[in-house]
């Protein structure tokens, strides 16, 4: 079968995934799967940015509306991947609650469901249980999905894009007029160019690269969609002994200093306790490793994990981090192809449900990309709603 896989795959198109997270590395991983040997393009690192800063909580029914099938084969999926591979990303079940913290009132309500939890002013309630949620260690997983792409073909390289190639139209004896760097409005994409001046031509161009992907109108896309982000932190701390169990815990932090907060704890099966909450306003920069946590954002969040868990008290953050989350103008992800520039497809804007969602937006997007019936209705979330 492999033998028969290998052959299938010299006779496919090259595609071309520009950006190396979840969403790129299941995009490649899946066409793997199906005999493509893509060629991946990052920047900075794989999972540099979210994929590698996010809690990893997966949930399996959390979503309406079109996004609910998303998330359910994503959920899906991540069982799926984490029984084939022997599971070296942490993959497991997790109970899910929310309870309330407000500094006002001194008395505190036992947590029945995560005794752990020492901080609550609030009965908790339960949003999940494990047929309903889970959770992984994003970075891992997204680097052994590159991985196992790697091993069957595709290809990594690092290389800054500043444009995309285009050609005259969709026809492949007109794809090899290079008209880069200029408005291809209309203009069948044929590749990319690298800031190092040189080009990489393949058949299809997938642009995965999270709130980067704002950067289309700048290589040759003027009518992109804008993709906006919102800046989260985070920070991880292991304490020595613990009783800390498997479940997620969301928070509604009420104090006079801060007002209304939603942090998020997520325990890890490696023993760490990872904390995230809202970040600032800064915009983008142009690379990952600028994104950096301020100190007061740190301060705030071990206020957060102290507050409600005494456990982490003797402990200190050995992990302070930010990221970027991208969303869509309409809050539904971006995913498939662009009819008005032929070769051209798009997967990003997944908000805050990018690690969920990786696997089913990859294995849709290698459904589009070979021509397959979609396994769900992709019309909610074509990219041509924006063009």
């Amino acid at each position: 079968e492999q033998e028969e896989e290998e052959e299938e795959g010299s006779t496919k198109p090259l595609v071309i995934v520009v950006g190396a997270g979840i969403i790129g590395a299941c995009t490649a991983y899946y066409l793997s799967l199906r005999g493509y040997k893509p060629l991946i393009i990052e920047r900075t690192g794989i999972a540099c940015a979210a994929s590698g800063k996010a809690g990893g909580f997966l949930a399996r029914d959390w979503s309406d509306g079109p996004l609910a099938e998303l998330s359910s084969l994503g959920f899906d999926l991540h069982a799926k991947l984490a029984e084939e591979h022997h599971n070296p990303w942490e993959y497991r079940r997790v109970n899910t609650i929310s309870v309330q913290h407000d500094t006002s009132k001194r008395k505190r309500v036992e947590c029945s469901a995560a005794e752990w939890i020492t901080g609550a002013t609030s009965r908790h309630s339960v949003l999940g249980n494990e047929e309903t949620t889970a959770q992984v260690t994003p970075r891992k997983f997204t680097i052994k999905m590159i991985e196992a792409c790697l091993k069957r073909g595709g290809e990594l390289r690092r290389g800054v894009v500043t444009s995309l190639l285009f050609g005259d139209d969709g026809d492949s004896d007109n794809m090899n007029k290079d008209i880069s760097g200029c408005n291809g409005e209309g203009k069948a994409v044929r590749g990319v160019l690298l800031d190092d001046g040189s080009e990489v031509v393949g058949d299809r161009v997938v642009i995965c690269a999270g709130p980067w992907s704002n950067l289309l109108s700048k290589w040759g896309v003027a009518d992109a969609p804008p993709i906006h982000c919102n800046k989260a932190y985070s920070i991880i701390m292991t304490p020595k002994k613990s009783t800390i169990d498997n479940t997620a815990v969301f928070i509604h932090y009420v104090s006079h200093e801060l007002g209304m907060e939603s942090p998020e704890i997520y325990p890890r099966p490696d023993g760490s306790v990872y904390i995230v909450g809202g970040g600032d306003n800064d915009p983008l920069p142009d690379d990952a490793r600028d994104v950096h946590i301020t100190p007061e954002g740190e301060a705030k969040l071990y206020e957060f994990a102290t507050t409600m868990c005494s456990q982490l008290k003797k402990c200190k953050p050995h992990v302070k981090q930010a990221c970027y989350l991208p969303l869509s103008p309409d809050s539904l992800p971006l995913i498939g192809a662009v009819e008005k520039y032929p070769n051209l497809l798009i997967a990003t804007g997944h908000s805050c449900w990018g690690i969920l969602n990786g696997p089913s937006t990859g294995y849709l997007m290698a459904e589009i990309i070979d021509g397959d019936v979609s396994t769900i209705d992709m019309r909610p979330f074509s990219p041509n709603r924006f063009f």
